[in-house]
């Protein structure tokens, strides 16, 4: 990989050393096509049928998608938005309340990624300023979040240090200037997000140093811009710190970014019959109908589940070829919620990363300790973080600025409850 050291790179980096430092920034990792530097939650699909209606439509309520009930979608292009309880952030973790509102957790200090007007950092939830209700889904980046309200809009926060406009956040939340309407799904990457619009659209903003915009320039954009040629037609999307996906109705991936792809290139190598997608922060996941997981990318840490250093094309992981619900994937390691409501996790284990009460790395995923059923959504970053259908969140790994979420910085190799969840 070729290393640009911009001006903008080197405030990123200023940005984490005046907060919380996470061991996934610190080590080095070999590079791979379409794959990132750092971590990043996934976003996932969730259950599309198609529709004639010409505005967004949000039905689930937080306690209707407390279920262990898995159901593989079709791949229509819907208006139907996209609920996501749970987000998981560089050294911080943000989640639904069941009023539709959002608190976070971790690291303020740098970015300002709580989102309550605050400089500290905070080991327990607090409330996001302005979101008691109204949101039905979360994205989390390495120093940002988003919110997806039930009207179709996205509010954004973070950033604050780097000075960038309100389309990228604040100490607050604020409306992405172009979205207060007509979006159903976010995610979240690096210091850029994007957004699935109704008829299937995909727009992004933010940081474009490595193409990650898909707009086929390398220039910043403050404002949603267009990704060339997914103007119609996505299911999904997932962004890693430095390249962006699509999944198409057509079952096909769309990747840009990280080695400078600046517009999409089809993944050549998977199968019919992918329903969804994950970014993580050196690899990127599919799910098939059939509940199998291909992965391509940075194998450093066995994420991949393989011997071998990188994998350029997409290939099936080992022990999980079938019964998996939902991917989430981190900075170096890979975990999957099951068709049972179970966790299992693979790769880097420094820090308890892999939730099985060591630290240590596995190329064969483990049973994450008391967490076997009753799981209904995963997110991953440096951290993991999983709400089970009592409405409880349980995370484990490292804990720098308490973004477990247990009132502690000490870092856990077993699940921990995050306090004051399920919350009202």
């Amino acid at each position: 990989m070729k290393i640009r050291m911009t001006v903008k790179s080197i405030i990123l980096i200023l940005v984490f050393l005046c907060g919380c430092i996470s061991n996934q920034k610190l080590r080095q990792t070999p590079s791979s096509p379409h794959v990132t530097s750092t971590s990043q939650n996934a976003t996932f699909l969730r259950f599309l049928s198609t529709t004639s209606t010409p505005s967004p439509i949000y039905t689930p309520t937080l306690a209707q998608t407390l279920t262990p009930t898995i159901i593989y979608p079709t791949l229509a292009v819907t208006n139907t938005i996209e609920s996501v309880p749970l987000a998981a952030g560089d050294n911080f973790t943000c989640a639904l309340t069941n009023k539709g509102g959002v608190k976070c957790w971790g690291d303020n200090r740098s970015t300002g990624a709580l989102g309550n007007g605050s400089g500290k950092d905070s080991s327990t939830p607090v409330d996001v300023f302005g979101l008691s209700s109204g949101v039905a889904g979360l994205a989390a980046g390495d120093v940002q979040a988003c919110a997806l309200t039930v009207k179709g809009g996205v509010k954004c926060w973070g950033w604050y240090l780097l000075g960038m406009p309100h389309a990228l956040g604040g100490r607050i939340p604020n409306y992405v200037p172009g979205l207060t309407s007509g979006a159903i799904a976010i995610t979240a990457g690096g210091g850029h997000n994007c957004v699935l619009l109704i008829g299937g659209a995909v727009k992004c903003w933010g940081n474009n140093e490595f193409g990650q915009l898909g707009n086929g320039t390398i220039k910043d954009s403050a404002v949603p811009t267009e990704v060339i040629g997914l103007t119609s037609g996505v299911v999904a999307i997932a962004a890693g710190s430095t390249h962006t996906c699509a999944l198409m109705n057509t079952g096909k991936v769309m990747c840009w970014g990280s080695e400078g792809d600046n517009i999409p290139v089809e993944i050549s190598g998977l199968p019919d019959g992918i329903v969804a997608i994950a970014a993580g922060g050196y690899h990127t996941c599919a799910l098939t109908s059939n509940g199998g997981v291909l992965c391509w990318g940075s194998n450093y840490f066995g994420e991949l589940g393989d011997a071998e250093a990188n994998i350029l094309t997409p290939k099936y992981l080992d022990h999980l070829t079938s019964g998996i619900a939902k991917i989430a994937l981190g900075g170096g390691h890979t975990c999957v919620l099951t068709t049972s409501g179970a966790v299992k996790c693979l790769g880097h284990g420094a820090a308890g990363g892999l939730g099985n009460g060591t630290n240590d790395s596995s190329s064969i995923p483990v049973d994450v300790t008391g967490l076997s059923s009753g799981v209904v959504a995963i997110a991953a970053s440096g951290h993991t973080c999983a709400m089970i259908n009592t409405g409880k969140i349980m995370c484990w790994g490292p804990n720098y600025c308490g973004e477990l979420g247990d009132g502690s910085e000490k870092n856990s190799a077993i699940p921990v409850e995050v306090i004051g969840f399920p919350a009202p």
